[in-house]
């Protein structure tokens, strides 16, 4: 019964939290002229060792606002799952890994226990097209 009304809970706040940043977001975006430099590509960002491209961490960081992942992960701060920080320390740069659990063939290298409560999440990730995918996993990545 508890886990149930803390899913029904999570599904709750992915709604008003993602309809909340999706305007923000856009108008951070307009106000922030090098934000807008980087979205063209020709800036380069490191990533746990290896160089990805901004455009990649920033199609992730609008796709994980967008598709309801800020309301359980936040960049600093443990919510109902661990903070993006504790993620990418986690997978330190296992990218293969991070993607192998977000298409659910792989376990979580940070917090097992709560299997249960990403569920619905990962049937997103299972359906989302692989640079999609890759551009998330970029962006979790990058979080330092």
């Amino acid at each position: 019964m508890k886990r149930k009304i803390l899913i029904a809970s999570a599904f709750a706040a992915f709604f008003m939290v993602g309809t909340s940043c999706n305007s923000s977001s856009k108008d951070q975006q307009k106000n922030n002229p090098s934000e807008q430099a980087s979205l063209s590509g020709t800036e380069k960002s490191v990533s746990v060792g290896a160089e990805v491209p901004t455009v990649s961490i920033e199609a992730g960081k609008k796709l994980f606002n967008t598709k309801g992942c800020m309301a359980c992960h936040q960049l600093d701060t443990r919510l109902i799952g661990p903070s993006l920080k504790e993620i990418a320390k986690a997978y330190n740069g296992d990218k293969k890994g991070l993607t192998n659990y977000l298409k659910g063939n792989a376990e979580s290298k940070v917090d097992p226990a709560q299997k249960a409560l990403m569920e619905p999440q990962l049937a997103i990730t299972k359906a989302m097209e692989a640079k999609d995918l890759e551009a998330l996993v970029d962006y979790i990545l990058s979080a330092k």
